[in-house]
C-alpha cells in the first residue's frame, strides 16, 4: 500500500511514510530516534477528503432545512435552488 524508507537504520534520520498508522508504528518501533515525514500528496489529499466530507454533511443539512415547511411562507423551492446552485459552483445572476 505504501512506501517506507529511513535514512540509517542505527537509530537516526527520517523516514518517508505513508500515513497509514502501522506504517508509523513500525518506524517508530524499529527507529525510535528516526523523524517521519509525510509528503505533500498525501496530506494534501487526506486535508480535502476531510473538506469535502464536512462540505457535504453541511450541504446535506441544508437541504434539509431549506425543505422544511416554513409558516406562511408558501414555496421554498427557490431556496433549495439557491443552495444547490452555491454548493456547484455556479453563479446566480444579480
Amino acid at each position: 500500500m505504501g512506501h517506507a524508507h529511513t535514512g540509517t537504520e542505527s537509530g537516526g534520520g527520517s523516514g518517508a511514510v505513508d500515513m497509514w498508522e502501522p506504517f508509523i508504528q513500525t518506524i517508530q518501533k524499529q527507529v525510535p530516534a528516526a523523524d517521519i515525514v509525510h509528503d505533500r500528496f498525501h496530506v494534501s489529499k487526506y486535508l480535502n477528503e476531510s473538506v469535502d466530507k464536512v462540505r457535504r454533511q453541511e450541504h446535506k443539512e441544508l437541504l434539509a432545512e431549506a425543505t422544511k415547511p416554513s409558516r406562511g411562507r408558501g414555496n421554498c423551492g427557490c431556496i433549495i435552488r439557491e443552495i444547490s446552485a452555491r454548493s456547484s459552483g455556479r453563479i446566480f445572476p444579480g
